[in-house]
């Protein structure tokens, strides 16, 4: 699909992603480097994550090391099948258009089956089917989707509220006995790679790094005597007026910066009257 040849580089272009699935299923939205095309249906869910209310996508660029990352829910009001029907199943349908290097147009359609399981029933069925890996990487690119698009995110809060779930459903433990806690073989290394995603760079590092510059000024202003006043200046905050601000008093900027000042424009007609 994505093979080096003589006059390619193994890259496609204008994709598009559409998605079938079970009337049972909603797709919650899709994680990656594409965009909406907004195309509503009965498979679309009212809860978003990511680029969602849509069954379909746009996709500029591919190549063999694009991914995405696709979120669905189950409908328990939608489910068609009777309780004690012998293997029910559900499937899945990705549909991916792409224009390859040549300028063809190229069409893969990728279909998934399984059969629906009872958590109470099957318990242990259930459980043999998690993949850890594949969570790891889903959880840490939700973690980062949430850093980017939540202001006040505490990243590390919410993967341990996440664990708590998940343990207390799947694992074993005494009430009052922390030492007694145990985890399904299939959840052992996942609970570890939670905890060091949680202290990983994708969720430390990136806050510290714009930290960082207001530290290194904060050192190098308390080194030096006397102390100089050391103002941080954001933009769109009333600070950016020291950035904005000219020695020549005969310029004046065709912007309105707001201040936290007292106007001045209530004492200009007493300075006018006493000149």
């Amino acid at each position: 699909m994505f093979e080096k040849g003589d006059q390619s580089l193994g890259l496609s272009f204008n994709g598009n992603l559409e998605i079938y699935c079970s009337k049972e299923i909603k797709i919650q939205g899709i994680i990656g480097s594409c965009t909406s095309l907004e195309e509503k249906g009965p498979a679309v869910s009212s809860a978003v994550i990511g680029q969602g209310n849509t069954t379909a996508w746009k996709i500029c660029g591919l190549d063999k090391t694009t991914s995405f990352t696709v979120f669905f829910n189950v409908s328990p009001t939608d489910l068609s099948n009777p309780q004690g029907t012998a293997n029910p199943q559900l499937y899945l349908q990705f549909l991916t258009s792409y224009q390859n290097p040549e300028g063809q147009l190229r069409v893969r359609a990728t279909t998934v089956t399984r059969k629906w399981v009872d958590s109470k029933a099957n318990f242990e069925e259930l459980v043999e089917g998690f993949d850890q890996e594949a969570a790891a990487v889903i959880m840490a690119r939700l973690t980062s989707l949430k850093m980017e698009m939540e202001g006040e995110f505490d990243a590390t809060r919410w993967i341990d509220g996440s664990l708590l779930p998940l343990c207390s459903k799947f694992g074993d433990y005494r009430k009052d006995d922390p030492n007694s806690s145990t985890l399904n073989p299939s959840f052992s290394i996942f609970q570890q790679f939670m905890f060091h995603l949680m202290g990983s760079q994708f969720v430390q590092e990136f806050y510290q790094l714009l930290q960082a510059p207001q530290k290194e000024a904060q050192c190098v202003v308390h080194k030096r005597y006397p102390v100089p006043r050391l103002v941080v200046c954001d933009q769109g905050d009333s600070q950016e007026r020291f950035l904005l601000a000219r020695l020549s008093g005969s310029y004046t900027s065709p912007q309105t910066t707001n201040t936290d000042n007292t106007s001045l424009e209530a004492g200009r007609g007493v300075l006018r009257y006493w000149v």
